[in-house]
């Protein structure tokens, strides 16, 4: 390969570099999830249901907040963590119900939300 004033150049040499930084002047990435606010390490942890797998229920953010007694905003932010499993339908979020419940018994402060407010005060056999 030559350069501009026909010296040859190997393809490792640093003159060759600075030509491929050169013939691309807008820098290819790839495009970055939004960093979330949420430690997801610590709810990492599988809690089983039961030994037989029912299909999913899949409710909207409204209503999987209304069901673990939390805002819609905690719900969002679980999605955008990955805590939860869900899928977009036509620019709306389904969330499987199943992962919702396991998500909000991950911490005690949700936990006690989904107990005082949410589904789990009209279930007596829901706490163990």
């Amino acid at each position: 390969m030559k350069d501009s004033v026909g010296k040859n150049i190997s393809k490792n040499s640093p003159q060759n570099s600075e030509i491929n930084e050169l013939s691309s002047p807008i820098p290819i990435s790839s495009p970055e999830k939004k960093k979330s606010r949420i430690n997801t390490e610590r709810y990492k942890v599988e809690i089983p249901l039961s030994e037989t797998n029912f299909e999913p229920l899949w409710v909207s953010v409204s209503e999987a907040a209304k069901i673990g007694g939390v805002q819609s905003k905690t719900i969002r932010r679980a999605i955008q963590a990955d805590l939860v499993q869900y899928k977009v339908i036509n620019d709306r979020y389904s969330i499987d119900l199943g992962s919702v419940i396991r998500y909000l018994y991950t911490s005690t402060k949700l936990k006690n939300k989904i107990e005082n407010n949410g589904i789990a005060k009209y279930i007596e056999n829901w706490k163990k």
